[in-house]
């Protein structure tokens, strides 16, 4: 993905435009007040609770004075009327709580966006507030076709998380890839059928770096 992005931004001669891999639970190899804007989006699928005070903070680090950092998170990647999409989001959810990538107590969803706005405040940002956003993937909607694509390449990406949770965890009684594979094959036909509706809420938040003080 990341030399995509480089040739898309040579093809468009955006040559202010870098893309680098890095460790975002690691201190970032950029030195501090290197930017203006620090944004993030859909990144709790690999952030454990215990590691988001860190990451904000280092969002923080790399703001210049006045800077803003700003977050985009869902608690669910899409509510539906198919009851296969609906199972293997349920599946999916469960090995995440398990794997401590939940604020959740039910272990029902990730539990981000109402921890977005505390995690900034407690970073020190200022001027803290917060949008939100829907997407209706539904048949026939503008966004059907993508988010079926994205969907179709998300579950099969997730299978092999939930595999390793059910060996983790046997008392969750987490399915086996035999009927994970059976719930994707009908939640594929389920989402084609013309009365499929979906729809997709996120959450954007964003804060303040705090000017620094002058001398009075």
């Amino acid at each position: 993905m990341i030399e995509f992005a480089r040739q898309q931004a040579r093809v468009q001669h955006l040559e202010n435009a870098h893309f680098e891999v890095m460790d975002a639970t690691r201190p970032l190899a950029f030195p501090d007040g290197a930017f203006d804007l620090v944004n993030a989006r859909t990144i709790a699928g690999f952030m454990l609770t215990s590691t988001w005070p860190t990451l904000v903070q280092e969002g923080v680090r790399l703001l210049r004075p006045g800077g803003l950092l700003r977050l985009t998170e869902t608690d669910s990647w899409g509510k539906s009327n198919s009851p296969a999409f609906e199972r293997l989001m349920d599946t999916s959810y469960r090995a995440i709580s398990l794997s401590g990538h939940s604020f959740d107590p039910s272990g029902h969803t990730f539990g981000i966006t109402p921890m977005l706005e505390r995690l900034l405040t407690g970073a020190g940002l200022q001027g803290i507030g917060s949008k939100a956003h829907a997407i209706n993937f539904s048949t026939g909607a503008p966004a059907h076709r993508a988010m079926y694509q994205n969907f179709r390449v998300f579950f099969q990406l997730v299978e092999p998380f939930v595999l390793k949770a059910r060996r983790a965890f046997p008392e969750a009684g987490l399915p086996d890839q035999e009927e994970l594979d059976r719930l994707y094959e009908q939640m594929l036909l389920e989402m084609m059928e013309d009365d499929f509706v979906g729809i997709f809420y996120l959450l954007t938040a964003w804060g303040v770096k705090p000017a620094t003080e002058t001398a009075g």
